[in-house]
């Protein structure tokens, strides 16, 4: 019975959360600020799941990976200052900079025996998030539609399992409470997300970049030989670029979306492949 609590606390308090906050912003919000109800609705629903039932956060952060929840609201806000009409794509990218940075001083450990010192995995961190933002944001505006939304919303979840099955339940059970709110948005009535534009999704960059890329590096670096190659499961949404031109843009319909999701989803896939076959027997075979 108590299992059974924790998962439906683990799964319904962040989903249920971000859908009634993207409700109300949406109602009361006016319509030149409408591109912050979804950043923040998930971002509040992240925290309530962190600060919340079940394995509930300490206020006052004692790990590094446990700024996750501020950082989340803090990348909500530059997403929508960032998908506001009258910037250029090059104040975009300064916010995603400016994100970065933040989210790299506060996720970079201060441990004695990092593999690199602690300015070089700042402007690493830095440049990785910054990076993913940017080159989601300069995606084609027709590829920003609700599928990528989907396809976002399925790779931070897949970055999620990689890092319980291969780091730690602890970080993993986190930061998949970010793909569960994002899907609590995605459960609105139809209507809700029909009415979502391009600059709406634009705005959840930032976040996604940080839910997923943040605690890809925050699990990767709890091991004494850093699994870097986990901060490719957030980069699976990168695979766009593909039908960005040439055939792949002229795909029709379902075939598009099928192809889409396939190009995307083949990432995490292969890492688990790869992982897997890396893997050695322990005691228990």
């Amino acid at each position: 019975m108590n299992d059974a609590l924790q998962l439906a606390g683990l799964l319904l308090i962040p989903a249920v959360t971000a859908a009634v906050v993207a409700l109300a912003l949406r109602r009361w919000l006016p319509g030149h600020a409408a591109r912050y109800a979804l950043p923040i609705a998930i971002a509040v629903g992240f925290c309530a799941g962190c600060f919340l039932f079940p394995d509930r956060l300490p206020l006052v952060p004692e790990r590094h990976w446990q700024w996750l929840p501020y950082l989340a609201v803090v990348a909500a806000v530059i997403g929508g200052l960032s998908a506001a009409d009258s910037l250029r794509w090059y104040d975009g990218l300064f916010l995603y900079l400016v994100a970065g940075i933040i989210a790299a001083w506060l996720l970079v450990p201060h441990y004695p025996d990092l593999k690199q010192a602690r300015p070089w995995s700042i402007l690493f961190v830095t440049v990785y998030l910054a990076g993913l933002s940017g080159l989601l944001a300069l995606l084609p505006e027709r590829l920003r539609d609700r599928l990528f939304f989907v396809l976002l919303t399925l790779s931070a979840f897949a970055t999620a399992v990689l890092v319980t099955s291969e780091i730690s339940l602890r970080i993993g059970t986190l930061a998949l409470r970010g793909p569960i709110a994002m899907l609590g948005c995605q459960l609105l009535p139809r209507a809700f997300m029909k009415n979502a534009g391009p600059r709406e999704i634009l705005a959840l960059i930032p976040l996604f970049a940080l839910l997923a890329g943040g605690s890809a590096f925050a699990g990767a670096i709890e091991l004494p030989e850093p699994r870097w190659l986990l901060l490719v499961a957030p980069a699976a949404p990168l695979m766009l670029w593909l039908f960005a031109g040439g055939p792949l843009a002229r795909l029709p319909g379902k075939t598009a979306i099928t192809a889409q999701l396939a190009a995307v989803l083949i990432v995490p896939l292969a890492l688990v492949l790869w992982l897997w076959l890396q893997s050695k027997p322990d005691e228990w075979g």
